[in-house]
C-alpha cells in the first residue's frame, strides 16, 4: 500500500482506494494435477494462494488448502493428461502416447535409431508411437530459430524444414506441435507468413509435403493451441489486438467454431478426460471453465470464489502510431496530468483490465488507482510487441533504444494534444529501461520517470 501511496504522490494526486492489495487476485491459474474426471489448480492472490481440487462428474470445485505470503510467481509446472514424466520418458520409443515431453539432458535420447540433440525442445510424439517431432534451436545466434524437425521411427528418415527469422517469437508459446489421434497428421505453429499462424502437415496426402499447408491465413496470433482427435483447439486475437478468443477447428471439414469469446492466454489449454479446461477472462478476473467434447457445451464450475473487480472507462487506441489502451478520470485534478505504462518484454502486450501475468496485474492495480485519483493513463504497446504481427515485433532488431522511444515521443504528443499538460512514465524490466532512456532522451517532454527494475546492462544481459 505505500508503493502505490508514494507513487500517486509524486504525481501529485490522492490515496482513495479503499480496496486491500491482499483482496487483488491475480487470476493465475495454475493445473496442479490431473486424472481422468478430476484436477486441481490454483489461484494466486498478492498475499496468498488457493489450491481447488475440482470433480468433472458433477463440476463442483472444492478449497483443499490455502497458502499464505507465497513469492508473487512461485513456478507450479503444468501437469496434463498427455505430460511425460521422467520415468516415463524412457519408454517414449516403444510406448504409444500423444505427448509434448520435457526430457532431461543428463541421458541420450534416442529415436527410429536417432540421436535427438540435447538442445531439442518441445519434443512431440505421435501416439501411435512412430514420429516425433520437435524444435531445435540455432546457437549461433542469441535469438532466432532454426529448424523444426520431424523423425520417423524406420530410423531413415530425418526430415528438417526451416523456418527463418529473427526474433524468437515461437517458442514463447506452451506447445509448438500436435499430433492427432490416428497420427497421420501434425499440427504446428509458425510466424513465417507474418503471424504466428497454425499449419498442417498431412502425411497421407498425395502431394506430402513436411513444411505443411496454413490452416490460417488471416493475419492474426495464436499464442496456444492443442490437439484432440480430428480437431485443434486454439487461442488467438481474431477480431481485435485485445480479444483474445478460443476457437474449434475440425481438420477435415474446415469448420471453424467459438468457444469462447474472452479467454486468458496466459493460462494453457489443458484436456482432462472429455474435457478442454481453459481460463475465461471476466474483466481482468479468471474464471475457469470445461469444454465438454461429447456435447461441444461449455460448462461452469462451483465453489469457486471469484474476483469482482470494477471495471473503468476506456479507449483502444490503434493509430499507424499509437497502439494501446487509454484510460480517462473520472475527476481530474487542476492540472492534467497522464501516465503512459510501459511493459516488460518487450514481447508482450497490455491488457484492457487486469492482467493475468502475477506481476502485471499488481502494475494494473496501481494504475486503476491512478485513474481514479485523477490521472489518464495509456498503457502503450510500444514496437516490439505481441499481438500485432511480426512485423510490428520485429521493428525494434537492430534498433532498441530508437524506434520504441520515437513511439514513447510520439506517445506523448498524443497526451498533450488531449489537452494533457503533465506526462509521466511508468515501465518495468524492458520497459524499465525505456522509462530510463526517455528520461534523459526526452526530458524536456516529460514531468518524471519510474523505472522498475530496468535493463541497464545489455551487454552483461546477453552474455550471461
Amino acid at each position: 500500500m505505500k508503493k502505490i501511496k508514494l507513487l500517486l504522490t509524486i504525481l501529485g494526486l490522492t490515496f482513495t482506494s479503499v480496496v486491500s492489495a491482499s483482496d487483488i487476485s491475480y487470476s493465475i491459474i495454475n493445473s496442479t494435477s490431473t486424472t481422468t474426471n478430476s484436477f486441481s489448480f490454483s489461484v494466486n492472490t498478492i498475499l496468498k494462494r488457493i489450491i481447488y481440487d475440482c470433480d468433472l462428474t458433477t463440476y463442483d470445485c472444492k478449497q483443499t488448502k490455502e497458502q499464505i505470503n507465497q513469492r508473487l510467481e512461485d513456478p507450479i509446472k503444468l501437469v496434463t493428461l498427455d505430460f511425460l514424466n521422467e520415468k516415463e520418458k524412457n519408454k517414449a520409443t516403444t510406448t504409444p502416447t500423444t505427448t509434448t515431453v520435457s526430457v532431461s539432458k543428463k541421458e541420450d535420447l534416442v529415436f527410429g535409431n536417432q540421436l535427438i540433440p540435447k538442445d531439442a525442445r518441445f519434443l512431440t510424439y505421435s501416439s501411435d508411437g512412430k514420429k516425433l517431432a520437435y524444435f531445435k534451436n540455432d546457437s549461433s545466434m542469441i535469438k532466432s530459430y532454426k529448424n523444426y524437425v520431424l523423425v520417423f521411427d524406420d530410423g531413415k528418415t530425418l526430415e528438417k524444414f526451416e523456418a527463418s527469422g529473427d526474433w524468437d517469437l515461437v517458442t514463447d508459446a506452451y506447445r509448438m506441435f500436435g499430433f492427432t489421434g490416428d497420427s497421420k497428421k501434425l499440427v504446428y505453429v509458425d510466424d513465417r507468413d507474418g503471424s504466428n499462424r497454425l499449419y498442417l502437415v498431412d502425411f497421407e496426402s498425395k502431394n506430402q509435403n513436411l513444411t505443411g499447408t496454413p490452416l490460417i491465413t488471416k493475419n492474426y496470433t495464436v499464442l496456444d493451441f492443442i490437439v484432440n482427435g480430428d480437431n485443434v483447439y486454439f487461442i488467438a486475437n481474431r477480431d481485435g489486438a485485445y480479444n483474445w478468443g478460443l476457437y474449434e477447428l475440425n481438420l477435415t471439414t474446415k469448420k471453424l467454431s467459438t468457444i469462447g469469446k474472452s479467454v486468458m492466454y496466459t493460462n494453457s489449454l489443458a484436456i482432462v478426460g472429455d474435457n478442454l479446461i481453459f481460463t475465461e477472462n471476466s474483466n481482468g478476473s479468471g474464471i475457469i471453465k470445461s469444454y465438454f467434447f461429447n456435447d461441444k457445451k461449455v460448462k461452469s464450475f462451483t465453489g469457486i470464489l471469484e474476483d469482482k473487480l470494477d471495471t473503468l472507462p476506456y479507449k483502444i487506441v490503434n493509430t499507424p502510431n499509437i497502439k494501446g489502451v487509454l484510460y480517462s478520470p473520472q475527476k481530474t485534478v487542476s492540472t492534467k496530468k497522464a501516465v503512459i505504462w510501459l511493459h516488460g518484454g518487450p514481447y508482450r502486450q497490455t491488457d484492457i483490465n487486469r492482467h493475468s501475468y502475477g506481476s502485471y496485474a499488481t502494475f494494473d492495480w496501481m494504475l486503476d488507482e491512478m485513474v481514479r485519483s485523477g490521472a489518464y493513463v495509456l498503457k502503450l504497446d510500444y514496437p516490439g510487441s505481441m499481438g500485432y504481427g511480426v512485423k510490428y515485433t520485429t521493428s525494434i532488431v537492430g534498433r532498441i533504444g530508437d524506434v520504441d522511444i520515437k513511439n514513447v515521443s510520439q506517445s506523448i504528443d498524443y497526451l498533450k494534444n488531449l489537452g494533457i499538460k503533465e506526462v509521466y512514465l511508468f515501465g518495468n524490466s524492458y520497459g524499465g529501461y525505456l522509462s530510463a532512456k526517455a528520461s534523459v532522451d526526452l526530458s524536456s517532454k516529460i514531468a518524471g520517470a519510474i523505472a522498475v527494475a530496468p535493463v541497464t546492462d545489455w551487454e552483461k544481459l546477453i552474455r550471461d
